[in-house]
């Protein structure tokens, strides 16, 4: 059961009442005078007194707001951090089932050559330079449903890697050879990776710098005008003055 208390203020309005009362008596003797001055007092003391309970009360209304509104508190930031652990579960589960951030580029091992080889639909033997090209994997999560396109100036290859790990030790992967031809000083070769996370390019630039092949690779995130450039490999002794221009510039 909840205390009632007078409402502030009605002692307030007695008195003025009594006070009007008293102005209306005329010539009050000294002992009716003490009776309204001692209603009025005790008038007052009331109100007081009133004042000082619903003073109380608020106080203690605001503690048990102030309470509730801290439990409220501590409920959604113990429901927040179970949202952020179901959402990170949920990324986690997403990020191994597509790959997540993790990428696969492929290094440049070696450039050999040039060597006289069979190329198909070349006619007979062709002079070819080779640059043994390793697939690495970078990051946390496997890599599913891994395509390789090769483009170089000697034909096209579509190589299926499936899944690919960045854990990947003791296991036979296929490092395919990047073919370009010796008599020519400028080549590129254009390999284009696709997994379930995404689209990938890299695009290798081989010179021909003082009777030596040096290479330098590009490598972007996304395809067509939307890709984007993320990271730059650029191979030992390749020139530093070697810019976007170059890049652009037709095999010669």
């Amino acid at each position: 059961m909840h205390e009632v208390h007078t409402p502030v203020g009605v002692y307030i309005a007695l008195m003025g009442l009594v006070v009007a009362v008293m102005t209306l008596r005329k010539d009050p003797d000294k002992w009716e005078k003490f009776l309204w001055v001692t209603l009025v007092t005790v008038l007052m003391v009331a109100e007081i007194q009133n004042l000082y309970k619903v003073d109380a009360l608020q106080t203690q209304t605001f503690k048990n707001i102030n309470s509730d509104l801290d439990t409220t508190k501590k409920g959604l930031e113990v429901a927040a951090k179970s949202i952020e652990k179901a959402t990170e579960g949920l990324d986690r589960v997403l990020s191994e089932v597509t790959g997540g951030d993790t990428y696969m580029y492929f290094a440049i091992a070696s450039i050999n050559g040039p060597q006289e080889v069979n190329v198909p639909n070349y006619g007979g033997k062709q002079s070819v330079m080779f640059a043994s090209a390793i697939p690495i994997v970078k990051g946390t999560y496997p890599l599913h449903e891994v395509q390789v396109h090769i483009s170089d100036p000697l034909g096209d290859r579509q190589i299926p890697y499936g899944t690919m790990t960045p854990w990947r030790f003791g296991v036979l992967t296929q490092a395919p050879s990047l073919r370009f031809r010796p008599e020519k000083h400028r080549q590129h070769v254009f390999i284009e990776i696709n997994s379930l996370n995404g689209e990938y390019a890299e695009f290798v630039l081989f010179l021909k710098v003082e009777n030596k092949w040096v290479w330098s690779i590009r490598y972007y995130k996304g395809a067509g005008n939307d890709k984007k450039l993320i990271h730059e490999w650029p191979g030992k002794d390749f020139p530093k003055s070697i810019g976007t221009e170059e890049w652009k510039k037709e095999d010669d």
